[in-house]
């Protein structure tokens, strides 16, 4: 009898208000990273998806090869037209990155979920989809924190 071979963990991914929602629950290995790409690509083409949401409240430490890696894989879903949104970064994993002096040019980042949805739906209701400049830093949205208004 043929052992099976262990499998790679996948990076779930959903459509949801006609986006791709990622929620990330895994250590993001290089072949992980690598499936996550591939998968999200794929759905994107045959999905018409308006943006990809990468949900990454579960993650407590992202390094500096494995954020590089979502920031390819986010630059290749806007070049296919769908706007890439990173909701959930916690400040730890936010401190770090910037301390490591990673590269955060064209991310785009949300608090939380409901913000990365309103982010994309105020789009919409404004006519500007696909018109926004990308971003030169990491921005956090002020759409879920009450104090702001």
């Amino acid at each position: 009898m043929m052992s099976e071979a262990p499998r790679t963990a996948r990076i779930p991914l959903q459509i949801s208000q006609s986006c791709i929602v990622a929620s990330v629950q895994v250590d993001l290995r290089p072949e992980v990273l690598t499936n996550f790409q591939s998968d999200v690509l794929e759905l994107v083409r045959d999905s018409g998806a308006r943006a990809l949401i990468v949900d990454l409240s579960g993650v407590d430490t992202i390094d500096p090869e494995e954020f590089d890696a979502l920031r390819r894989t986010s630059d290749m879903v806007r070049l296919m037209g769908a706007r890439p949104i990173l909701s959930g970064l916690k400040a730890g994993v936010v401190s770090s990155l910037v301390d490591l002096d990673v590269n955060l040019t064209n991310i785009e980042a949300t608090r939380s979920l409901d913000g990365a949805f309103d982010l994309v739906n105020a789009a919409l209701d404004t006519g500007n989809q696909g018109q926004r400049q990308p971003t030169s830093t990491l921005e956090l949205d002020n759409a879920d924190d009450p104090d702001s208004n």
